[in-house]
């Protein structure tokens, strides 16, 4: 039973764990400090919504530990684009150019001047800026190598970290792609078709978000009034 007045579950839940295994994500979780009054949306407890830096704190406090990999790995798996690591005593994007597959997304999405493979370089981006955050900027300190290795920052282990991350760092590469879409001349030949690619990605990272699957409130941010606009101009 839920409590909308606490913000608290009174009973335990009937679907057991039916639902998934963490039964405090609705409040990214942190239910000491955060309440959902309206089961729609974290706040905390002077009344305002759980901030993505709030939200990341909690789920991925303590899994900053490290692994090796080689760097060649990456050129392994189709599905990698780019890795965050430590490198250089810093954190470090290493794209995973010896993939053909990746070279040639990138070089499809910057096509006819279109310059939409940004929106994949911010989602990466993103993720740069979320692991200082996280992790603090002194621990990647000392952790590079000379012998061609690079230091993973989160384990698999940290599955609920890297999913959270995950939301957050698609949710600010569908932004950038839906405001560059909606930059576009759609009455030309070029503005239409940058307008398309840009829909392509647009739709892929709300299908990514909700595979993960993202939290609903990560969902809500989706501005859905100018993915229907960039639709009709794409038409």
């Amino acid at each position: 039973m839920y409590h909308g007045q606490l913000g608290r579950f009174l009973s335990r839940d009937p679907a057991t764990y039916h639902g998934g295994i963490n039964l405090c994500q609705y409040v990214g979780d942190s239910p000491p400090i955060r309440t959902d009054h309206r089961g729609m949306q974290a706040t905390d407890h002077r009344g305002m919504e759980a901030s993505e830096d709030d939200i990341l704190k909690a789920v991925c406090r303590g899994n900053c530990t490290t692994r090796e990999d080689l760097v060649a790995d990456i050129a392994k798996d189709k599905n990698i684009v780019a890795r965050v690591c430590c490198r250089f005593g810093d954190y470090s994007i290493h794209w995973n150019d010896n993939n053909k597959d990746v070279a040639a997304l990138l070089k499809y999405l910057d096509a006819d001047d279109c310059d939409l493979s940004a929106a994949i370089k911010t989602h990466e981006k993103h993720h740069h800026e979320q692991l200082k955050k996280v992790c603090g900027s002194e621990f990647c300190k000392g952790k590079d190598s000379a012998d061609g290795k690079i230091t993973s920052v989160l384990p698999p282990s940290s599955q609920g970290c890297i999913e959270m991350m995950e939301c957050f760092a698609r949710l600010a590469g569908l932004n950038y792609a839906l405001a560059k879409g909606l930059s576009y001349d759609p009455a030309t030949a070029k503005g239409k078709k940058c307008c398309r690619k840009a829909l392509e990605l647009v739709r892929a990272d709300i299908a990514a978000m909700r595979d993960i699957p993202c939290t609903s409130q990560i969902l809500q941010l989706v501005d859905t009034k100018k993915v229907q606009q960039l639709e009709k101009c794409c038409k």
